[in-house]
């Protein structure tokens, strides 16, 4: 059995197929097979496939779906994990199939779909919207991502397509059907931006209005929760969108065919969508305007908090509240609820704070320990942590740059209890990190463990929007309670207690901001946000953990 297989599907690939092979058989991979489902090529496609020694199945023209290709292609091979990629799609370079597989690590993992890029002679309206929207930080996606799972370069779990199989009487969008039906069987979906593949079209309008009909037509066959295109936004789209359209041509100055065929493309992408949509669910409550303006509010709201949120440690400084530029959190005199854990590290001998950070919890450890180690990334950080152990008096506090993400340099046993909070969300080695917080533990250890919830009211709202919903940035991943329980349970601990941390609400960075002036009236707000989220825990930031090591298996 081979350890992953390649299906491409084609007809009439003749001027593209044979680099697309040429770089696919070219993979720093042990162990795979490629195979080519064709659906009645005369253009010499299928001498160029026979040639490079590609299994080759052939299915009539008239049998051709997506789905009933991709079908017929994961049958043909038993191996575990199934990639795909078009016939005009090109692997960046050689370690794409094993950045593609790589994810499955993860038991949880459904499917990987990697990062497209624009062909060289790809037109400037799709360069642009590739480059912009698919980033370079590997994700966990959900129904409504702005990233959507594609089979023009992905991958697939061989037991979730035998639990699954592609829909064979869509003619389109039979990807995302596949993915929102996995996604709904509590299965993950990984975006993997290092699994890159030049993929774009230069469609003529014709061809642009028959995808666009067929995606729509595709959206109300699986019911997927999308707005009617109802004409008035067909109609701003088409104005709008030429007009940004040919800023787009100008600016970048891409000649003039580009500049005349910028409301054609529009004209064709929209009557498409309209043709396609028409016997989609009418959503009365649906209004285009309020909802540009929600998603412009929202990411104005966004980036002035995160730049407030990063300011307000200066401002700290600046009001000479400390030496250091440190999180006003840090300086609240009355922070027991910050510092919730302290019974379960009292007296313990050695702490481990994962994440360290500035040093708040492992400088508050450090009086309760005998050993507290501090590993952190930035050490800019770690200096700062260092500086505030050493202005308590404490020398039983280490700091060291470390990933969290590699083998931890310490032996089997060695701490008592591991503080990791806030980290878990920025990790995509989480089983790595996991078992090895489990090895380093002591049979009876304690893990301190918290991470952001993904369901409050604000993040919805977000999603709503169409915008990205996670608190941060740099997150790759947030959880539901559920899911949070369910990744500390396959790393081998049991949860002992579970609290919200506070209420979540779209001013963090503005009351962040606040505290670096005035550390009474932050003092307030953090109180308020503790008390109200007692009544709301679903609308927690997050979760705080208290978490038992099992017994090793196996």
């Amino acid at each position: 059995m081979a350890k992953a297989a390649v299906v491409i599907r084609a007809k009439n690939e003749a001027r593209m197929i044979g680099e697309t092979l040429k770089r696919v058989f070219a993979q720093h991979f042990d162990d795979f097979e490629v195979i080519v489902v064709d659906s009645g090529s005369t253009d010499g496609t299928l001498d160029l496939v026979r040639a490079t020694g590609a299994k080759l199945v052939e299915i009539k023209p008239e049998d051709f779906t997506y789905g009933r290709a991709l079908n017929v292609g994961v049958a043909a091979t038993d191996a575990p994990i199934v990639a795909f990629i078009s016939a005009h799609a090109w692997p960046m370079d050689k370690d794409w199939l094993a950045n593609l597989v790589a994810p499955f690590a993860d038991d949880q993992v459904a499917a990987v779909t990697g990062k497209p890029l624009p062909h060289l002679d790809c037109n400037p309206f799709d360069r642009r919207g590739l480059l912009r929207r698919y980033g370079t930080d590997m994700l966990y996606l959900h129904v409504g991502s702005s990233i959507t799972y594609s089979n023009a370069d992905a991958a697939i779990r061989r037991s979730d397509w035998e639990a699954e199989p592609f829909d064979e009487t869509l003619t389109y969008s039979e990807d995302i059907a596949w993915a929102n039906a996995r996604l709904a069987a509590g299965r993950r979906i990984v975006y993997q931006p290092y699994a890159a593949a030049y993929h774009s079209h230069n469609e003529t309008a014709a061809e642009l209005y028959r995808r666009f009909d067929a995606e729509a037509r595709a959206r109300v066959a699986i019911g997927q929760g999308t707005e009617r295109y109802r004409i008035s936004r067909l109609l701003w789209d088409t104005f709008a969108g030429a007009a940004y359209d040919k800023w787009t041509v100008i600016k970048n100055r891409e000649g003039w065919r580009w500049l005349k065929f910028a409301p054609v493309r529009r004209i064709a992408i929209n009557l498409g969508r309209y043709t396609g949509s028409r016997n989609m669910p009418k959503d009365n409550e649906y209004n285009p305007i309020a909802r540009i303006g929600l998603r412009a509010g929202i990411a104005v709201l966004q980036k002035f908090n995160y730049n407030l949120q990063r300011l307000a440690p200066y401002v700290v400084r600046a009001t000479r509240k400390h030496n250091k530029p440190i999180h006003p959190k840090h300086l609240l005199k009355n922070n027991e609820a910050h510092y919730w854990y302290g019974p379960y590290i009292q007296g313990a001998k050695r702490v481990l704070d994962l994440g360290c950070n500035q040093g708040m919890h492992a400088v508050y450890a450090a009086r309760h320990a005998e050993e507290v180690v501090g590993i952190d990334m930035d050490l800019q950080h770690l200096y700062v942590a260092n500086f505030n152990a050493r202005w308590e008096g404490h020398k039983n506090v280490t700091c060291m740059v470390y990933s969290a993400e590699k083998p931890l340099p310490f032996a089997d046993g060695s701490f008592d209890v591991v503080i990791a909070f806030d980290i878990i969300e920025h990790l995509v080695e989480r089983d790595l990190f996991l078992k090895e917080i489990h090895r380093v533990l002591t049979p009876e250890g304690t893990l301190l463990l918290s991470a952001p919830n993904s369901e409050t009211t604000f993040k919805k709202l977000k999603r709503a929007a169409g915008l990205w919903d996670y608190s941060d940035p740099t997150h790759v991943i947030e959880y539901t309670r559920a899911e949070l329980e369910d990744e500390c349970k396959r790393g081998g601990f049991t949860c002992t207690h579970i609290e919200p941390v506070v209420l979540d609400t779209p001013f963090f960075g503005f009351i962040d901001f606040l505290g670096g002036f005035s550390l009474p009236l932050y003092e307030r707000f953090d109180r308020y946000k503790r008390e109200a989220v007692i009544d709301k825990p679903l609308e927690s930031s997050g979760y705080r953990l208290v978490l038992k090591r099992e017994a090793a298996t196996g």
